[in-house]
């Protein structure tokens, strides 16, 4: 047998050993934009910073940004079941509220997409806004938190720390030496008996590249431990819940040429829409002889709307061989944001009260910034940028049997208008084994 097994395989190891023996390949170094604003490995910056690429998030079919994080130390998600009232209780109704880095969170975190702020977290009463639902995640290319002190160089906002989202480019669906691709992805999940799609093209040719992405996604309420499901205030079991979300990306521009300038012109469009009964917000029914008091809650239907759309123009020049600056871009960009909340709830025999909440901001803004390096006695690479914003914030309440002493329509807070302007500059000395920046 040993000898027929020594036949067979003899002729088999030529051809083999003839082949030529692969290269195995090469791990590049995961590199990050965020922790010191210029490109640099995650394991040489002085900082805690973590990168989410987006393969990762495709291979763990990530639904939202509380999935995105799940894993991480120090970074969490809060967003609670729906369990609100129409006129006293918000909770759970801002959804995925905002990254909690370190015991902070909300306004204190800066949240960027594509350089771009995400609009505020709000709250009044029972009318609550999130953060997390704004954010596009089946359009997203990479995702960076920062955590610590080093997010001062992005600003006051970014008290606990940073998230810089990239949105997918042309040049990340197709592959090296292709003029055309694309991918379809489908979606489905258990959890929330979710299921989705999206889709994406991109092309290159003469000169111009462009990419669209659409997106769409609907579920129901997320399972959780309780077991009680009864149809009012003593039910355990989430409330039915059903959401709706699409987006769209597209994106037109020139790759980098020999010049090594680039432009590229950016539409971004998200919408969700969510309906819940909340079961939970109904009057348990007392116990006889007791009759149910004339506010007593018999149903509460809500219905939330958001939307985000964001247009861009953006320039970049790139030239590791320029006496000086070797890379510089700048953006002007127009962001318009929607949050509606409607809640109507059915009283006994007292009136019916309706309440309807709305919260918007239009954002426009311009940011620039430049690297380049210096020779000589002490080499050092600079880095320079402004970043100038003004943010319209509005907001009104409407609604049927007002609180005792107040009137619909009202405000909240008045009409804002809110300007940021800021600079930077930064030096990056290699000294030795250290780095002084």
């Amino acid at each position: 047998m040993a000898t027929l097994a020594a036949a067979v395989t003899a002729p088999l190891a030529v051809p083999l050993a003839a082949q030529p023996v692969a290269e195995p390949a090469t791990a590049l170094p995961e590199i990050t934009n965020t922790a010191t604003r210029t490109e640099r490995r995650t394991d040489e910056v002085p900082a805690t910073v973590t990168v989410i690429p987006a393969a990762q998030v495709e291979a763990r079919s990530d639904r939202n940004v509380k999935d995105l994080f799940r894993h991480e130390v120090d970074v969490t998600v809060r967003a609670a079941s729906p369990r609100f009232s129409a006129a006293l209780s918000s909770t759970g109704r801002p959804g995925n509220e905002s990254l909690n880095i370190r015991g902070l969170e909300g306004n204190q975190v800066l949240l960027l997409v594509d350089g771009v702020r995400v609009p505020l977290a709000f709250s009044f009463g029972p009318f609550a806004v999130g953060r997390g639902d704004y954010l596009f995640l089946e359009a997203t290319a990479s995702a960076e938190v920062l955590r610590g002190p080093a997010s001062t160089s992005f600003g006051s906002d970014g008290l606990a720390g940073a998230m810089s989202v990239r949105t997918l480019e042309p040049s990340d669906v197709l592959k090296p030496g292709d003029a055309r691709g694309g991918f379809v992805r489908l979606l489905g999940s258990t959890v929330d008996d979710s299921v989705g799609a999206t889709g994406a093209v991109a092309w290159r040719d003469a000169g111009l590249e462009a990419l669209l992405l659409l997106s769409g996604r609907r579920g129901s309420e997320t399972l959780t431990q309780g077991r009680d499901e009864s149809p009012d205030a003593r039910r355990t079991a989430p409330n039915p819940l059903r959401y709706e979300q699409g987006g769209v990306l597209a994106r037109f521009g020139t790759p980098r040429t020999g010049s090594g300038h680039a432009f590229d012109l950016t539409f971004e469009a998200l919408q969700r829409n969510t309906g819940v009964d909340v079961l939970s917000a109904r009057t348990a029914p007392p116990a006889p002889p007791a009759v149910l008091p004339p506010t007593a809650v018999l149903d509460l239907d809500a219905d939330d709307r958001l939307n985000r759309t964001r247009g861009s123009v953006r320039w970049r020049f790139e030239d590791l061989n320029a006496a000086f600056v070797q890379q510089a871009q700048a953006q002007v960009y127009l962001q318009e944001s929607n949050n509606r909340q409607t809640a109507r709830e059915d009283r006994n025999t007292a009136a019916d009260r309706i309440r309807q909440g709305t919260y918007g901001e239009r954002l426009a803004g311009l940011s620039a910034e430049a690297q380049g390096s210096l020779t000589g006695a002490l080499p050092q690479r600079l880095s320079a940028g402004i970043d100038l914003s003004e943010n319209r914030v509005r907001g009104l309440r409407e609604g049927t049997v007002p609180p005792p002493g107040e009137t619909f329509p009202s405000k909240a807070f008045p009409d804002t208008r809110y300007r940021l302007a800021g600079a930077f500059v930064q030096s990056e000395m290699e000294l030795g084994a250290f780095t002084l920046i």
